[in-house]
């Protein structure tokens, strides 16, 4: 419960810093020769979005011998440098269910920080990229008793690791002011243990200021 009202108040940090900014503004210039008039569009950066998302998240490897596949939700702060740099800010809410009978669902929190690339191409409005990122994952499971009433109580869980991701996806032009974002992304999670692995294929709306 902690963590899940950690992430809304981070959330709602995020949305309220960026409400007060002014849409992604661009300056049109009109050049007017003797025989033709040229109206040229030039985007001005830094460029800053606000990208609400949903989509699932697979377990792969390890994890996935105790959590299958569930939901993940999340928002992502953006600035673009130019057309092709830019840098991010994300903070998704993972939920997976427990392979094991009766156990709770497991709950990952991500945020992360990291560098986007985007590929840009000549009167090309939307945009593929790739990018990077690494920063605290914390997982947390309820404390359960296992069907077998002679087994002792699994102690609840709760534990804020180091973790890395990177991935792909696209940035579809809707409007000047809204893209549509597809994205896949591969997750490790480093423990005492072992790495914890999974993958999220997430879609949202690009809001763009």
């Amino acid at each position: 419960m902690k963590s899940q009202n950690f992430f809304s108040t981070l959330c709602a940090v995020i949305l309220f810093v960026f409400a007060s900014n002014s849409f992604a503004q661009t300056t049109t210039t009109v050049i007017t020769t003797p025989t033709k008039k040229y109206v040229v569009t030039k985007e001005a950066f830094p460029q800053w979005s606000v990208t609400p998302s949903g989509g699932i998240v697979f377990p792969i490897m390890d994890l996935s011998n105790s959590f299958k596949s569930n939901g993940i939700f999340g928002l992502e702060v953006g600035t673009k440098v130019n057309k092709e740099v830019g840098f991010y800010l994300r903070g998704n809410y993972m939920f997976m269910n427990s392979s094991a009978s009766g156990a709770p669902v497991g709950k990952y929190i991500e945020i992360s920080v990291g560098p986007r690339y985007y590929f840009s191409s000549i009167n090309v409005k939307s945009q593929l990229f790739a990018d990077a990122g690494l920063g605290p994952y914390i997982f947390t499971q309820a404390s359960y008793q296992p069907q077998d009433p002679t087994a002792a109580v699994i102690p609840e869980i709760s534990e804020t690791k180091l973790g890395v991701n990177a991935g792909v996806g696209a940035s579809l032009y809707l409007s000047d002011n809204m893209n549509l974002m597809i994205r896949t992304k591969y997750n490790t999670v480093f423990t005492s243990t072992a790495t914890k692995s999974f993958i999220t294929a997430s879609t949202g709306l690009e809001f763009k200021f």
